[in-house]
């Protein structure tokens, strides 16, 4: 499978660019709209009912993967969700790697140049070992609710990267009696989340690596900012 990016040719990792930039969900949330790569959907999953009651039962939303002692129910107990009926599900940011499967993209007329990836999953675990060697405990978000760890836990900390084609749907999602538990299960699962777009991105056609830093299956927040790596070339991985 072949995947390609599309960059400025001061950014072409496969023409002499020794570097390599990691994006994140809360910076292209918060990016200036006027930027076609940006997303205010990115790293929120959101549902409601558009204005029809829905309900959940305790076994349903424990199917779904989301707790039932933290929302005060048993498994035999109910939930009704009516008028806008949202449900906001606050999901760990992550640093985030985009490309495409289109060998070309008119929508982004500033890029004018590009890569091809032969390898993903090569460039994954290469991904992988240059974040390893590279991270820092400044890049984590340790106020974020998920991220209540010692500094003595970070040497537990795992990393993977995780790469899928991008899904597209309509955001904020509908839920009904039909869908409700297809929907819940994306909204509640962050990794779910980091690979839906809104249907309006459909056409670029993405492919995203995720780097996903854990401990104890539990997913650490990053803060904003880009992270830089520093890199070598990725031989036999990538070309022009």
């Amino acid at each position: 499978m072949m995947l390609y990016k599309f960059c400025k040719q001061e950014h072409n990792i496969a023409i002499g660019c020794n570097t390599l930039r990691l994006g994140t969900l809360q910076e292209y949330r918060e990016m200036d709209s006027s930027f076609y790569i940006a997303d205010q959907w990115e790293g929120i999953s959101q549902a409601g009912t558009n204005g029809k009651p829905v309900t959940f039962t305790g076994k349903e939303l424990s199917s779904a993967g989301v707790s039932l002692p933290a929302m005060s129910l048993g498994p035999n107990d109910s939930v009704n969700l009516t008028g806008k009926g949202n449900l906001i599900m606050k999901i760990p940011n992550v640093y985030i790697f985009s490309v495409s499967s289109k060998e070309s993209n008119d929508s982004l007329k500033d890029y004018d140049s590009r890569y091809t990836i032969y390898n993903p999953q090569s460039f994954a675990s290469e991904l992988v070992r240059l974040f390893i060697n590279q991270l820092s405990f400044k890049d984590f978000d340790f106020n974020f609710e998920y991220g209540n760890y010692l500094v003595s836990e970070m040497n537990q900390i795992n990393i993977q990267c995780i790469h899928q084609p991008v899904k597209y749907k309509e955001k904020p999602f509908i839920y009904n009696e039909e869908n409700k538990i297809e929907v819940l299960k994306i909204i509640n699962n962050p990794v779910e989340s980091y690979f839906t777009k809104s249907v309006e991105k459909n056409e670029d056609e993405e492919y995203r690596f995720v780097i996903l830093p854990t401990i104890n299956r539990q997913i650490i927040s990053v803060k904003k900012e880009a992270k830089i790596l520093n890199i070598r070339a990725f031989n036999g991985i990538i070309n022009v």
